[in-house]
């Protein structure tokens, strides 16, 4: 399992805040594609959502918004 020390490091380097970034974004997508889809793939999209929302909870992304916003 990443350590908390792992990913304060990783949230260090710009090529993991743009891999971040990029999950954030297509979660995004995803979201407001639902009003889209039919009843049936709801669920199916969720999943893809709550899964990006766990990438971005375990890469520490609101630490690093709330870093950058800092700035």
């Amino acid at each position: 399992m990443i350590t908390d020390e792992q990913i304060d490091r990783l949230s260090h380097i710009d090529d993991f805040v743009a891999f971040l970034q990029e999950v954030r974004d297509r979660r995004e997508s995803t979201i407001q594609s639902l009003h889209e889809k039919a009843d049936g793939s709801v669920q199916q999209i969720a999943g893809r959502i709550l899964e990006a929302d766990d990438i971005l909870k375990m890469g520490g992304w609101e630490e690093i918004e709330n870093r950058r916003k800092a700035r």
